[in-house]
C-alpha cells in the first residue's frame, strides 16, 4: 500500500460523496451487526493498531448468517426454522457472490481530529467516478467503509468548508505562491513576500502581482478579460490537503 500527499488540489465542480448511498441491503446488515461485524473483522485489537488502515472483503454467506443470528434472537429454533423465506431476508436479498462487498477500517486520529473528513474510493488510481461507499464511525479514532466491488485506491481530503486563505512559511518570512487562471498553483508561480514580523501584507502590491501572473496564464485571454475581486480571491485561495493511498496486490 503507498500512499501519495497533495497539499492543493485542484479546484472544481464539487459534489459531496459521502451521504447516505443507495446501498439499503448492506447499511441495514452493518446496523444490525455492528458489534458482531467489528468484533469478527478485528477479533484482536494489535490487528488494528493506531494508525493503521486495513482492508477486508465479506462473504456474503458470513453476512446472511450475521443477519440470521440477528433475527433468531428469541425464535423458534426448530428445523423449520432455517429453512423457506427465512433465508432469502429482504435484508441480504442483494448480497450474492457477484456483487462482492470490500471495506476498509480506518484508526487515526484524523478520524477523531477532522469528524466531517471526505472519503472517495476508486476502482482505479485513473477512475474519476468514485464507488458508492457506506462509512459508519465504530470509535471515535475508528471508522468503517463499505463498498461494492473492489478498489484500488482510497482519496482522503479534507470538506470544502475548510478552503481558506493563507501563506506558506519559510525561514525568513511569509510568502505566497499565486493562483493562475487555471486556478493552480505550483512552486513555479509568481511569489510575494509578506515581512513575518509585522505580518502586514501590502494589498496594493499583491493585488498588481495577482492580476500580472494570472494574465500570463493562456485561459486568461478567453476565459477572463477583466480582473476583479473575485478572481483576486481565487488567486489567494488555499487548496484542501488530499492524501490518496494506493493498494497494492499482494
Amino acid at each position: 500500500m503507498a500512499g501519495n500527499e497533495f497539499l492543493h488540489i485542484r479546484f472544481k465542480d464539487y459534489t459531496r460523496k459521502n451521504e447516505p448511498t443507495p446501498i439499503p441491503a448492506l447499511a441495514e446488515c452493518v446496523s444490525l451487526g455492528r458489534v458482531g461485524l467489528k468484533s469478527s473483522l478485528v477479533p484482536d485489537e494489535r490487528l488494528l493498531p493506531p494508525e493503521s488502515l486495513r482492508f477486508f472483503s465479506l462473504d456474503p454467506d458470513w453476512m446472511g448468517c450475521l443477519v440470521h443470528g440477528a433475527f433468531s434472537i428469541g425464535a423458534n429454533a426448530g428445523t423449520n426454522h432455517w429453512s423457506g423465506e427465512s433465508e432469502q431476508h429482504p435484508v441480504t436479498a442483494n448480497l450474492t457472490a457477484d456483487k462482492p462487498v470490500d471495506g476498509f477500517l480506518l484508526k487515526s486520529e484524523v478520524v477523531s481530529g477532522y469528524p466531517g473528513m471526505d472519503i472517495e474510493v476508486y476502482e482505479t488510481a485513473n477512475s474519476t467516478t468514485p464507488l458508492p461507499i457506506l462509512r459508519r464511525q465504530l470509535a471515535p479514532d475508528t471508522i468503517l467503509c463499505l463498498y461494492e466491488g473492489a478498489a484500488q485506491q482510497v482519496r482522503f481530503h479534507l470538506k470544502p468548508d475548510v478552503l481558506h486563505f493563507g501563506f506558506d512559511e519559510t525561514e525568513t518570512s511569509l510568502v505566497k505562491y499565486l493562483n493562475g487562471a487555471d486556478a493552480m498553483q505550483s512552486e513555479t508561480s509568481t511569489v510575494v513576500e509578506v515581512d513575518a514580523a509585522s505580518r502586514v501584507v501590502n494589498i496594493a502590491t499583491l493585488f498588481d502581482a495577482a492580476q500580472t501572473y494570472w494574465h500570463t496564464n493562456p485561459r486568461a485571454e478567453s476565459a477572463f478579460k477583466e480582473f476583479g475581486s473575485g478572481h483576486f480571491a481565487l488567486a489567494l485561495l488555499e487548496g484542501v490537503a488530499q492524501v490518496n493511498y494506493n493498494r497494492k496486490e499482494s
